[in-house]
């Protein structure tokens, strides 16, 4: 089970299913919170939105002209020489089939000729962008039956939007020939290979329900707005598939234009689900042969969401994504990005081809950048930091998020790097033995950002910290080296376009930070582990004396690194980490319960009878550190994570399930037995902590007081070391130790 992280006071994802999203892999709770909560705009504005950024200059004062004259000039198309092939394509379409699958290649064959015909037109303006030609013109392929591997197993898409040289790579032959008929006929088959995530574009999921007996116009007329067709609801998403599942398909009996039309009602559909018992299913055949047969899997807007964080997480740099479902005849645009997704109301194609002639001019125009692709990371760059200007080139990527909303982080290798000429000897040294990495998140701009706090830490090191406490952390906090905010990558850019920007929500920028490369903490054991682990305890309760609300202990942001052979735990990941005012006794934000679940405290997790708003005291960042001991000790051996491990049915009911925890830590029962590498480490410090904690809560007793909390974890410690003849924390450097001299001058 991967760590689940609560952007917000929401907390996790509501367990009131009417429907087992849980079946599905990757369908998390914040990727189901960004389908719940996804917004929704009209089409023709996310039309002209998505037309800005096919502009070469986007500051444009006449967008409605823009657009009008693009509408007016596929109507052209749609009414010209070429609307009888148009008409053809769209009867096809239209025409009767034993299966979904079987209409997927009218689908290619209608967008693709429409593609040709748009890369020709005359009658456009020319602030556009010129279609890209040769073989990175774009073009509809049939991908289904035919798997696209993910981390954990593989996905299904119905139809991808990929260029050229994509296509002739994935039907294995160098020479394909160029003729625009036999393209036509190879995207409408499947392809010899797979495609990948990186270069498809977007995903086409389809979700045919009725006989589409739409009529062609005979005439199109340039109409400024489309017939309105409200967006699918999640909600109406899985009850239908529900349903679906249990009854099959029902008739469409009636349509109304001013709420979801019953023949745009998803329904479950097509293929089985990509999950077994455990999360995650065996890689399915390369190939298979074609049937009727359609079996049920999760519904649509799941399917969707889930190849938009694919495509999110699989691009080395990306911003965005776009996706399309089609229910029947129409067309619903999917946006996915770190504040959410957003879906545009329908537009059926065959009653208003002109509208979706312009997606398809939008989607053949959009530059790299318009697919949220930042193609600018990959070039060399020069940021500033605490010692100066430093030169780098971002290399491969380590570690991704696999997420929609939220920070999305990633690591990253730094190669090719001109360090600043100010800065220390010592950390020169230090970066020639380890390294240095770059970690890229999405973060919101309203908050006070990492490496303001980092900064912040120092200066109240010097200014306000005993010598003590100046020993705890020196060493202890990661080395900083650059970092800078990207203002122009804001989230908020298309909500305001769209008009759904709220003045009161911020959006999320792309920050970089350039860090000194550690190593994660779950790589030690036995002692090692003790060390690191009490290092980064310490560290957080020095910081918390002076201001400083870390607020997201996990087993993430626990790392480590060697000096002189020592062991040196570091604490890091400031991100969600709030500085208190000198004049402030409590955090003004102290509320606002952020985290990674499986570690929070259990007064802070939601639950049937949680508080509705507890106050962050240190006793919760204490009990955190408790739960990643608790986790490493169960779920790790030899510096690796075991097979099966406990803990992964405390989803989605956490706070219950640790309480539970808790309880059979004091009554000594069912507990599962730690890996061989920490029996000790839990026999002497975990389930001692653990008993504390719990007798703590049962009496009610509140140890507001930092030191004064810490001081009766730390006496239960001592008392059961003493009791059983040796040193619980006989291993565990103390405070007044501080680091080595050399050390300390980090």
């Amino acid at each position: 089970m991967e760590p689940q992280h609560t952007p917000s006071s929401e907390g996790s994802a509501e367990t009131n299913d009417i429907f087992d999203t849980s079946r599905f892999w990757g369908f998390k709770p914040q990727i189901r919170r960004a389908l719940e909560k996804h917004q929704t705009c009209k089409v023709a504005i996310f039309l002209k939105a998505l037309l800005k950024r096919c502009l070469i200059d986007p500051n444009v004062d006449d967008l409605d002209g823009i657009f009008r004259q693009c509408l007016e000039g596929v109507v052209q198309l749609c009414n010209g020489e070429k609307s009888t092939q148009l008409r053809t394509y769209l009867q096809a379409y239209c025409g009767q089939f034993k299966t979904e699958r079987r209409r997927y290649a009218s689908f290619v064959t209608l967008c693709n000729y429409a593609l040709e015909a748009l890369s020709t037109l005359e009658d456009l303006p020319l602030s556009l962008h010129q279609p890209a030609s040769d073989d990175e013109k774009l073009l509809f392929h049939v991908s289904h039956i035919r798997t696209i591997e993910c981390d954990h197993g593989y996905r299904e898409p119905d139809v991808v939007l990929v260029t050229r040289s994509t296509a002739k790579n994935a039907a294995h032959s160098e020479d394909e020939s160029d003729e625009w008929r036999d393209i036509m006929k190879t995207a409408t088959g499947l392809p010899h290979n797979a495609f990948d995530w990186k270069t498809s574009k977007l995903v086409c999921e389809f979700n045919i329900q009725h006989q589409i007996m739409t009529p062609i116009p005979e005439l199109y007329q340039p109409k400024g707005e489309p017939r309105k067709i409200r967006p699918v609801p999640f909600e109406a998403d899985v009850v239908d598939a529900m349903a679906m599942s249990a009854n099959g398909p029902q008739p469409s009996t009636s349509q109304d234009s001013e709420e979801v039309s019953k023949k745009a009602q998803p329904t479950g559909s097509k293929r089985p689900s990509s999950n077994d018992a455990e999360g995650s299913s065996p890689k399915r055949p390369k190939y298979e042969e074609e049937s009727d047969e359609e079996s049920p899997t999760e519904p649509t807007l799941i399917r969707t969401v889930l190849y938009g964080a694919e495509h999110l997480a699989h691009r080395k740099h990306s911003a965005s994504a776009m996706e399309i479902v089609i229910i029947d005849s129409v067309a619903y645009i999917w946006w996915y990005d770190r504040q959410g997704a957003i879906q545009s109301y329908g537009l059926d194609f065959i009653e208003d081809l002109p509208h979706f002639m312009v997606l398809l001019l939008i989607l053949q125009r959009l530059p790299p950048e318009g697919w949220g692709i930042l193609n600018t990371l990959d070039s060399s760059l020069q940021i500033p930091g605490p010692h100066g200007e430093l030169r780098f080139k971002i290399g491969n990527r380590l570690l991704r998020s696999w997420c929609i909303h939220g920070r999305a982080t990633a690591i990253f290798d730094i190669v090719e790097q001109t360090l600043p000429p100010a800065i220390p000897a010592h950390l020169v040294n230090l970066i020639r033995t380890d390294g240095l990495l770059a970690k890229l998140m999405w973060v919101e701009s309203n908050r006070v950002q990492e490496g303001m706090i980092i900064e912040e830490i120092y200066k109240r090191m010097a200014e306000k910290m005993t010598e003590e406490d100046r020993a705890a952390v020196e060493g202890h906090i990661p080395d900083l080296i650059a970092w800078k905010l990207f203002d122009e990558l804001s989230t908020k850019t298309i909500r305001n376009d769209l008009g759904i920007g709220a003045d009161d929500i911020s959006g999320r920028v792309l920050s970089l930070s350039v860090f000194r490369r550690l190593r994660p903490i779950t790589e030690l054991e036995g002692d090692d582990f003790l060390r690191a682990w009490w290092d980064c305890v310490l560290c957080h309760l020095a910081l918390w004396k002076v201001g400083v609300r870390h607020r997201d202990i996990s087993v993430g942001n626990l790392m480590y690194y060697k000096y002189e052979g020592r062991v040196m735990g570091v604490l890091i990941d400031f991100d969600l980490s709030s500085l208190l005012k000198e004049d402030e006794d409590n955090d003004p934000t102290g509320t606002d319960c952020r985290g990674t679940l499986e570690f929070m405290a259990t007064d802070l997790l939601p639950g049937e009878y949680a508080p509705r708003e507890r106050e962050h005291l240190y006793q919760h960042d204490f009990e955190s550190f408790f739960w990643v001991l608790t986790w490493v000790a169960h779920r790790y051996q030899g510096g690796k994570e075991i097979q099966n491990p406990p803990f992964n049915d405390w989803w989605p009911h956490f706070r219950e399930s640790k309480i539970s925890f808790l309880m059979d830590v004091v009554t000594k029962r069912r507990l599962p037995p730690p890996t061989s590498s920490f029996k000790d480490v839990w026999l002497n410090v975990g389930k001692v902590l653990g008993e504390t904690i719990m007798h703590l809560q049962i009496s009610g007793r509140i140890l507001a007081e930092p030191q004064s909390y810490f001081d009766e974890m730390k006496k239960q410690l001592d008392a059961f070391g003493l009791k059983l003849g040796v040193n619980a924390l006989n291993s565990i450097p103390q405070i007044a130790l501080g680091v080595p001299a050399s050390a300390a001058q980090l």
